[in-house]
């Protein structure tokens, strides 16, 4: 994306969704006479009741945070969100909206428009760094950092970038956008679509009527791209080889996903399955093991695993337990076996082993040419020598480099020989040898838990690189890597390690190769850009803002890169098109009057300046 074309974004998109208004949508309104049960039970839901707009009553309430102390208070006006530091004056931000629900609490949205008297570079909505709780007490949001912050951004909250703020405001709802009516909220063409057409063709004398979506009609994973709009995270698709955890706030549709019961079952089991979108209920965690047991249970003919510690209840609170996340409570549901479960000795009763034929795997494989060569490595095998290292050391695929990791396979994209050996290898476990043309191969299925102790690895090699022990680091890194050589974070990890160490040539391999197996993942590509020549970074680093033009941190590379060769007038542009996405940037503003100044503007650069000074830097 141009960068001329982020600050037309910007101002076009700059305060509210009011543009997101369609004519094609008739409102719940229109919808409730021939649809009254399920529209008035759908509006008693928690959906429903997703926006509060900024006239919601609640008490006042006061939170100290070393010298910050938060305060949220209102007037016959409007409501008021204010912090002050040590006894100073307090900064007072108008509150433009509440968000959320009486389940976990309502996040504040402010207002801001200028500092000081001098406007910013676009009107800007922050999420509060504080929000409500369900009782009416300040807590931390979810996702920001409890380390004190540092700068007046921070210390207010989270700047909405312009597309972050449509789907934001349309997600929960804001009166006027997509599907919300006049009233607001989560309501019946947020999920089924605009339904003027609808009504009108009802109304005419045509035979072919106008039809709006049925997610009850859509089959498999189609259904949940009608959840996933909302549902998908902060960012939709951007998230390249998450762990459960990556995947727990506003994500549960490509957490469902990743599941094994999702993939396994072909897509069968969706949102739907145990959530009635019409309808709030408390019972859904004893409700769900209905739906656990259509394929979890020895009564049905080709069963899933069936569970050794309970066959019949439970499955929730063991699959898709709870996880808390400061004050909050959510539900993971990414469904799997825990690797951490408490419970971990059981009888292996073959009787319970899946009878399921998986339709994918994550495999190794070994390809040698000869009976000979194969014997070598049944040899080694048989000593204890591990999959990966035998495969490295001796095999003649192309996966030979790591390991013979050829990743998460789907079982009808494979040759027939080996998907018929795959299908019926227990986790963690060996093919017999299986003649494919003129290769003899050995498939190896990974243990269902190799991402987590690739995840335990990284994490120890980061505190390792954090200590100073870089050597060590890099060692634990590997081993990491050995375990799950696509681990993204693991590779970069390497790339920035070597980087650091000064080996940039081994550096740009680590970080190429996460490039090629991630080439959406725009942080990955920002890594590249950092390792690289002036000439080829600039270049790199509007890449990575076509990718995703909300990481901030890029505008200053870029305008510094654009600088260094020359270019200031681009730079300028650069560090602008940053502040369209993020308008309380101080080191933006910084960069921004330097340049400004350099190149004689010195009015605009003194009033860069001077946002940045109050800005906190």
């Amino acid at each position: 994306m141009h960068l001329r074309n982020l600050i037309l974004l910007g101002s076009f998109a700059a305060f509210s969704c009011a543009q997101a208004q369609d004519n094609r949508y008739a409102g719940p309104e229109v919808c409730t006479p021939c649809h009254r049960a399920i529209a008035d039970s759908q509006a008693r839901s928690a959906m429903a009741k997703t926006w509060l707009g900024s006239a919601a009553a609640f008490p006042e309430c006061q939170f100290a945070e070393g010298s910050n102390n938060y305060r949220v208070t209102r007037n016959k006006q409007q409501t008021l969100f204010s912090v002050a530091n040590s006894g100073s004056e307090p900064w007072t931000v108008p509150v433009a909206g509440l968000i959320g629900g009486k389940r976990h609490g309502f996040s504040l949205l402010l207002s801001l428009d200028e500092l000081g008297g001098i406007p910013l570079a676009r009107p800007v909505r922050l999420e509060a760094r504080y929000a409500l709780s369900p009782a009416g007490a300040l807590i931390l949001s979810p996702g920001f950092p409890k380390q004190p912050p540092q700068d007046l951004e921070h210390t207010l909250g989270k700047v909405l970038s312009p597309a972050f703020e449509i789907r934001c405001l349309t997600c929960h709802g804001k009166p006027g956008t997509l599907g919300a009516g006049q009233a607001g909220g989560v309501r019946c063409e947020s999920c089924h679509g605009p339904a003027s057409a609808h009504v009108a063709s009802l109304q005419s004398t045509e035979k072919d009527k106008q039809q709006i979506v049925k997610p009850a009609s859509l089959h498999g994973a189609n259904s949940m791209e009608v959840c996933a709009q909302c549902h998908s995270g902060f960012k939709p698709g951007s998230q390249s080889d998450p762990l459960p955890q990556d995947l727990l706030v506003s994500s549960q549709v490509p957490a469902l996903r990743h599941s094994e019961c999702f993939i396994q079952s072909g897509g069968q089991l969706t949102c739907t399955s145990c959530h009635n979108p019409h309808q709030d209920s408390a019972a859904v965690p004893q409700t769900s093991v209905a739906v656990c047991l259509r394929c979890h249970s020895l009564s049905v003919s080709g069963h899933a695993a069936i569970c050794p510690v309970n066959q019949t209840q439970g499955c929730i609170g063991c699959h898709m337990p709870n996880a808390q996340l400061d004050s909050f409570r959510v539900a993971d549901h990414w469904i799997r076996v825990q690797p951490d479960a408490a419970i971990t000795h059981h009888t292996q009763d073959p009787t319970l082993r899946s009878q399921v034929i998986p339709k994918r795997e994550f495999l190794r494989l070994i390809a040698v040419a000869s009976d000979e060569d194969m014997k070598t490595v049944t040899d080694r095998l048989a000593k204890g020598d591990s999959f990966s290292s035998v495969a490295h050391d001796l095999s003649k695929d192309q996966s030979a480099a790591a390991g013979g990791f050829i990743g998460d396979m789907a079982l009808a994209d494979m040759n027939p020989a080996l998907a018929a050996a795959a299908a019926h290898l227990a986790e963690d476990s060996d093919s017999g040898v299986i003649q494919v043309a003129n290769n003899r191969v050995i498939l190896h299925r990974l243990p269902r838990d190799f991402k987590w102790q690739a995840d335990r690895l990284y994490h120890e090699a980061l505190k390792l690189n954090d200590d100073g022990d870089r050597l060590a680091a890099i060692k634990k890194a590997r081993q990491a890597l050995d375990a799950y050589p696509y681990q993204l974070k693991g590779l970069v990890l390497m790339g920035i390690m070597l980087r650091q160490a000064g080996d940039v040539t081994r550096s740009l391999s680590f970080l190429g190769f996460a490039a090629q197996l991630y080439p959406q993942d725009a942080a990955t590509q920002f890594d590249i850009a950092m390792a690289q020549n002036s000439e080829d970074q600039v270049t790199q680093l509007r890449h990575v803002l076509d990718l995703d033009p909300d990481i901030l941190a890029v505008y200053r590379s870029l305008g510094t890169a654009l600088q260094a060769s020359g270019q200031r007038a681009a730079a300028i542009e650069a560090f602008r098109a940053g502040l369209q996405i993020n308008p309380l940037s101080a080191v933006l503003y910084h960069d921004l009057g330097l340049a400004l100044r350099a190149q004689g503007d010195t009015a605009a650069a003194e009033n860069a300046l001077a946002l940045a000074a109050r800005l906190g830097r």
